[in-house]
């Protein structure tokens, strides 16, 4: 039902002041926005007023809001028979169509107040030219009365609040969706060069959220999600199906090439009002640059930045964690830089991510995720894999690269009756870019392990010390990626290791050192009970000879691969 208008009065709009009261009683999270476009002022109905007050201070005081702590807050003020008792409190619920359309119905509230001050000002310009005032008099006044109303709403209607209510508005920290990476309220940019995979990483994040299990082993928080993409529906099938996402029914998406005329602060308000209808509480823009048309030229320009990141901004606002995904420059650079277009983007957002392709041979799934932010839960590096259709953290980069440095040394090192090789000629054979003090690690943690000898006797004086595999050590397949069941890769890449007719490595779990030939030479073994029943014993087969390498990885003289 709608309130009926009084003829002849100042324009208002109950219905509209009704609407946004019930609103902010049936949720909270709406009344930051509302209090940030009325005040208590604008409301025509004094009853309405005072109830707008009572929240507020409710708010202030760092207390929830609901029907029954509004009720108590105008019984303290003696407000509550003026507002026409606890039934009126009641009323607003029931004819609160939905908090959805909240910041809308505190738009026409100020509107309506802002055309009654203008009234009140043109009916007292008017009579002071009725009543004697000359007509330069009489247009001061009604310039006078103008600058006072814009100034006035300019100061009134700044929602300024102690540090108190701040405080208890925020809580004890972030709300996380994704601990570290993604916040409610917050704008997490994901920044990454072309093809190198956000769009896909930002799919499996999203699948972890969608059913609230951890994502690199961070703690998520269950939401539907709203997903705005640049891309066209095939392409971006693509990327729901590597996650696993399509028949996820709680991932609502909008390609561009859907709304192309729809502006982009329209397109970003459609989200919010869509978020608030189904419960989500992610939006993500797929990306920034594309979904708001700036062209290259516009993304190098400050002011177009922020006009791009400003819906974006509202939407954090609205309670909801935002994640904006941007191109990095082909150049690259260092995080907060790195990102293409003006540096206005990244200043608008609250955590900056760049994902970037780890620099470890042989890993083609393997990725970097470098992060800085205003939250110290923000990881600074994180390095993973993609492995069985999931990323996999591997821990920092320090972390990744003395773990690749022990797999290398176990498969490269001589064995026992081989020679002893110096700590440079080890870290030679580790994969390109390894630390000297990452080989170091390695080998200490391989020697205290048992795994590897360290002796004297290496070097051109024989006095150096060296390093060698010791007589015990073995090898497991399956737990090193550049193990295979054909061998082992040398440290160009090439296949080294058994021949591809030595049928037994269909069978073995794991490669030992056979000692007693080449130090570099494997053979398989079965472990017991491995692999079933024994088959039946046939005519004795040699074991196939195997090509001989230098701790360097070459070739022996004569040897063939």
């Amino acid at each position: 039902m709608t309130l009926p208008a009084i003829p002849g009065s100042p324009p208002s709009d109950l219905e509209a002041e009704v609407s946004v009261l019930g609103a902010m009683l049936l949720d909270n999270g709406v009344i930051a926005e509302v209090r940030a476009l009325v005040r208590p002022g604008d409301f025509y109905r004094e009853s309405h007023r005072k109830i707008f007050e009572a929240i507020l201070a409710l708010v202030d005081a760092g207390s929830g809001v609901d029907a029954i702590l509004v009720r108590e807050e105008l019984r303290r003020r003696g407000d509550l028979a003026t507002v026409g008792g606890a039934d009126a409190i009641v009323t607003l619920l029931e004819r609160a169509p939905t908090a959805a359309n909240a910041s809308r119905y505190a738009g026409i509230i100020g509107d309506a107040s802002l055309r009654r001050r203008l009234v009140a000002a043109a009916e007292a310009a008017a009579d002071g030219a009725r009543n004697g005032s000359t007509g330069a008099e009489a247009l001061a006044a009604i310039r006078q009365r103008l600058d006072g109303i814009e100034a006035g709403a300019a100061s009134e209607a700044l929602p300024f609040q102690t540090a108190r209510a701040l405080s208890a508005a925020a809580g004890d920290g972030p709300r996380w969706i994704v601990h570290g990476l993604l916040a409610v309220g917050g704008i997490t940019e994901l920044a990454a060069k072309i093809k190198v995979g956000k769009t896909t990483w930002a799919a499996y994040l999203l699948a972890s959220v969608l059913e609230g299990r951890p994502f690199l082993g961070l703690q998520t928080v269950r939401s539907p999600v709203i997903y705005l993409t640049e891309e066209r529906g095939p392409t971006f099938r693509e990327a729901l199906a590597d996650a696993g996402l399509l028949g996820a029914e709680n991932l609502h998406v909008l390609s561009k090439f859907d709304a192309l005329k729809i502006p982009w602060p329209r397109l970003v308000d459609g989200a919010i009002q869509k978020a608030r209808s189904v419960g989500a509480k992610v939006i993500v823009a797929d990306t920034v640059g594309a979904l708001a048309g700036l062209s290259g030229e516009e993304e190098n320009h400050s002011g177009a930045a922020l006009a791009a990141m400003l819906p974006l901004g509202v939407a954090a606002a609205a309670e909801i964690a935002v994640l904006a995904l941007r191109h990095e420059r082909k150049s690259g650079g260092e995080l907060g830089d790195s990102a293409r277009g003006s540096s206005a983007f990244g200043g608008s957002c609250d955590i900056l991510l760049s994902l970037r392709r780890a620099n470890t041979q042989g890993h083609p799934n393997r990725r970097s995720l470098l992060g800085i932010g205003r939250f110290r839960e923000v990881p600074e590096l994180l390095v993973m894999e993609l492995r069985d259709g999931e990323y996999v953290t591997l821990g920092d980069g320090v972390a990744v690269e003395r773990s690749d440095a022990r797999a290398a040394i176990l498969d490269r090192l001589p064995g026992p009756d081989g020679p002893l090789i110096t700590e440079a000629e080890v870290l030679a054979l580790l994969p390109a870019g390894t630390s000297r003090g990452s080989c170091q690690r390695a080998l200490r943690d391989l020697v205290k392990a048992g795994k590897v000898a360290r002796e004297k006797g290496a070097g051109k004086s024989g006095r150096a010390f060296g390093y060698r595999l010791t007589a015990n050590q073995q090898i497991s397949i399956g737990k090193d990626p550049d193990h295979n069941s054909s061998g082992l890769k040398s440290p160009s890449g090439e296949i080294r290791g058994m021949g591809a007719d030595h049928n037994c490595c269909d069978q073995a779990p794991s490669l030992k050192a056979d000692h007693k030939s080449s130090p570099l030479r494997q053979v398989a073994v079965v472990s017991a009970g491995s692999a079933g029943p024994a088959p039946p014993p046939g005519p004795p087969r040699p074991a196939p000879r195997l090509p001989r390498w230098t701790p360097g990885g070459r070739l022996l003289e004569g040897e063939a691969p």
